[in-house]
This record gives structure tokens, C-alpha cells and sequence, in this order.
């Protein structure tokens, strides 16, 4: 799981090029397929309760995120 959570979680520098930013976006995608994937099985879910936290603290950091994310409405 921690390896996942990191690569979900990695943040480019700030004067990353854009051939960067777009490796990670794609890294970050191929990380939630695979959460996606194995959170429909059931059987990891019923064996790996850690598993159930990892998937809320994704889903909380996700929205803490766009709540971050300033409203340009009105400019």
C-alpha cells in the first residue's frame, strides 16, 4: 500500500517541466486504476482493513485538495 499512497501522493517540483508534471499525472492515474482495481475485490477488503483506510485517506486528501483549489468565478 505505501508505495501506492506514495506515488499518489508525490508532488512535482515547482519548476518541473511539463514532460514532468505529465509522467507524474500518468503515475498518478495508473496508481487509482489500480486501487480501483483491487477495491471491487472483495476479498482484499474483507482481509486487509488497512486497506479500507487507505482508500478513505485517498478519497479525504482528494477532496481536501479541490476544496483547495481557488474559485476564479466572477473574474
Amino acid at each position: 500500500m505505501e508505495p501506492l499512497q506514495k506515488t499518489v501522493n508525490f508532488k512535482p517540483k515547482l519548476d518541473a517541466v511539463k514532460q514532468e508534471v505529465d509522467r507524474n499525472e500518468d503515475m498518478i492515474r495508473s496508481a487509482l486504476r489500480a486501487i480501483a482495481s483491487l477495491n471491487r475485490t472483495r476479498f482484499i477488503n474483507f482481509i486487509l482493513n488497512k486497506f479500507q483506510v487507505f482508500i478513505s485517506g485517498i478519497i479525504m486528501g482528494t477532496q481536501n485538495e479541490l476544496n483547495d483549489i481557488p474559485s476564479f468565478v466572477g473574474s
